[in-house]
């Protein structure tokens, strides 16, 4: 008998740990493609995690609000949104600069207009990206998403060629 409540009571604990980990909120951002992904991005809660899970969750969470300002129709809303999202992000990565960190706000980054200008990191946040990609522990299918997403983003920009270069050598051999 001890053993079969052993066992149910480490599933349950599986079950509500399972949709709060770093894992599952890369696989919702990967998958948001509308307003109502996003949100639910932010309505998901973050239960039983480290510091630094906690701080990368959080990260998602902060470029998901800045990703609001996409869906407002309110010019007021749309900076207020961006600027929330992008003032949290930066302060979660002065805290830890981990590998999604730095990534989400690269994409934020070379995603966002011009004219906010937001984009004084991105040939320090692509050296780092490309630095320690192949060593932080990321699944082949995550790496692959974060690499083609970058590439998604401004890579005509002859500034940054040889940077966006590298990453397109690193994805086609999948390394």
């Amino acid at each position: 008998m001890r053993i079969i409540l052993s066992i149910f009571l480490i599933i349950i604990s599986t079950w509500s740990f399972a949709g709060n980990d770093v894992a599952h909120f890369r696989t919702l951002f990967q998958n948001a493609s509308s307003e109502s992904d996003f949100e639910r991005i932010l309505e998901t809660e973050i239960e039983g995690a480290s510091a630094t899970e906690i701080n990368i969750i959080e990260a998602y969470k902060a470029v998901a609000h800045a990703t609001m300002a996409k869906y407002a129709f309110n010019p007021y809303s749309k900076m207020k949104y961006f600027n929330e999202g992008r003032d949290q992000l930066e302060a979660l990565i002065a805290k830890d600069k981990s590998i999604d960190n730095v990534f989400l706000r690269l994409i934020l980054q070379l995603n966002t207009p011009d004219f906010l200008n937001y984009n004084n990191e991105i040939e320090q946040d692509l050296k780092f990206f490309i630095a320690q990609v192949n060593t932080a522990g990321l699944t082949p299918d995550h790496k692959a998403f974060m690499i083609e997403t970058i590439l998604e983003g401004k890579k005509d920009d002859l500034e940054f060629r040889d940077l966006f270069d590298i990453l397109e050598r690193m994805n086609d051999i999948k390394i």
